[in-house]
């Protein structure tokens, strides 16, 4: 019997995009979907004009709505996701930042005993996405000095066995010590090593990509970049097909920068990311990120000396302003926004695309790409009607 069925608009599928398009779904999964100009009963309609797409993965979220990962509560998880389903967030990393030991240790444990029972009613947290504290301090961003050190095994090690496996990602930057064996820990253990906040040389990005780096995190931002004489990370992004984060808000990366990279990079090795923090969705004033004060105003989220302290971006919006720059058309979209990080993180057999027998985590967006409704899993998590 199908749970749900969506009539009207266009259906971006994995095969092509079906005008005036029928899905139905049957509990969690995709059962069906065709062109049909009939009505049905109990269908839910929309305009023609609509678009029915993917779910957004968001790789790289620390926080949303007051809350942050390094709360460590499962509370603020729980605001999290259902806070990040209304942007047209099915699914996401729960990031942290470098902090102490200790905390660092409070927020795994506490994503780690969270993902221990299922939670229906937000996006789906894939995993643990860990953004230091492995990383340079001449491009530590808004991460704070006295908590940064080099790759230690033994820690990450622990960290992953307290995790139960959930760490998917972790930034560093490769030109510290004990980088090479680090990597090589990182695959046994099944954690995606990504380049990020980093000063390495060009010759220093390109060994780690060839030991085994596979992701790089929020391309341009804190990272060595691409001087003429003094060429960085950001070089070795365009040297390898290597999947690159995108915070696409015009402020952290400049549109014709945007517009570059797309063109150079291709749709296949980009992903929209938000790296947004406890501001977004929050009126401007004074938060915090870590033990730093951070001042929201004009969409903007700084640390009192102007350096930006991640983002207050929303996926739907990342997406709406790469198509309203003319950089990318929605369907090519779908590749940064749903598609490559499906696939980077192994999971395009269940999610990050429409097709047959996938979960069910679709967006239905109006004539401005907006999100009128998410759905995960088949269940409807956010609706404007």
């Amino acid at each position: 019997m199908t749970s749900l069925f969506i009539q009207g608009p266009s259906l971006y599928t994995e095969d092509g995009i079906i005008e005036n398009a029928s899905l139905s779904i049957h509990e969690d999964c995709i059962e069906a979907f065709f062109s049909c100009h009939d009505n049905y009963s109990n269908s839910v309609t929309f305009p023609s004009s609509y678009s029915i797409i993917p779910g957004y993965i968001d790789l790289h979220v620390h926080g949303v709505a007051g809350v942050d990962v390094m709360d460590a509560t499962p509370e603020a998880l729980n605001t999290m996701s259902q806070m990040l389903a209304r942007e047209g967030t099915t699914s996401f990393l729960a990031t942290t930042m470098s902090m102490s030991i200790e905390n660092i240790y409070s927020a795994i444990k506490n994503v780690a005993s969270y993902l221990q029972t299922p939670h229906e009613n937000g996006a789906q947290i894939l995993g643990l996405h860990l953004e230091g504290p492995f990383i340079a301090p001449d491009k530590m961003g808004a991460h704070q000095k006295k908590y940064l050190l080099d790759p230690n095994i033994a820690l990450i090690r622990e960290w992953q066995t307290l995790a139960n496996g959930a760490i998917k990602l972790l930034t560093f930057a490769p030109e510290l010590n004990n980088s090479d064996q680090f990597i090589n820990c990182l695959q046994t253990l099944n954690i995606i090593p990504a380049i990020g906040h980093s000063n390495a040389t060009f010759q220093e990005a390109e060994v780690a990509i060839k030991r085994g780096c596979k992701h790089i995190t929020h391309l341009f931002n804190a990272m060595s970049g691409l001087h003429h004489r003094y060429p960085g990370v950001a070089l070795s992004a365009f040297q390898h097909d290597i999947l690159c984060e995108l915070i696409a808000d015009g402020h952290h990366v400049s549109w014709d920068m945007l517009n570059f990279v797309v063109q150079k990079k291709g749709c296949h090795e980009l992903c929209l990311v938000t790296d947004s923090m406890r501001a977004k969705c929050m009126p401007d004033g004074e938060y915090r990120l870590g033990e730093q004060k951070v001042y929201l105003k004009n969409s903007q989220a700084k640390l009192e000396d102007g350096t930006l302290a991640g983002s207050v971006l929303r996926m739907q919006d990342a997406v709406k302003n790469l198509i309203q720059q003319n950089i990318c058309t929605l369907k090519e979209s779908i590749f940064l926004s749903s598609i490559n990080p499906a696939k980077q993180l192994g999971l395009f057999n269940k999610i990050g695309s429409i097709a047959i027998g996938k979960w069910a985590d679709i967006l239905i967006l109006n004539e401005q790409y907006d999100v009128v409704m998410t759905i995960k899993r088949g269940k409807i998590l956010h609706s404007v009607y």
